[in-house]
């Protein structure tokens, strides 16, 4: 019988990730190779926006410990410039024109 490629996969649930294989064929050697091991932990999934805007003020989004299901967008800090009484110019950065 030609070398047949056999994978499978495996999925520890529970507090034990023991594994303990038995595989026999009649005379036949059998070589196994377990590679890596990938561990996903179970958390609750974040609800808030993906998208915010800087502010003057700190801003903290409720991610620790939560899983995410997109990217995050930052937009662009906001800028204003508008003309003053003393015929320059006031900038606003970080807020709106009021």
């Amino acid at each position: 019988m030609p070398y047949a490629d056999k994978s499978f996969e495996t999925v520890f649930t529970g507090g034990s990730a023991d594994f303990d294989p038995a595989f026999c064929h009649l005379e036949k050697k059998f070589e196994a190779d377990f590679g890596s091991a990938t561990v996903v932990k179970s958390a609750e999934q974040y609800t808030g926006p993906y998208e915010v805007t800087p502010k003057t003020e700190e801003t903290i989004l409720q991610t620790q410990n939560k899983l995410m299901t997109d990217n995050l967008t930052v937009k662009e800090i906001p800028f204003y410039r508008v003309s003053n009484p003393a015929d320059g110019e006031t900038v606003y950065i970080g807020r709106e024109v009021i």
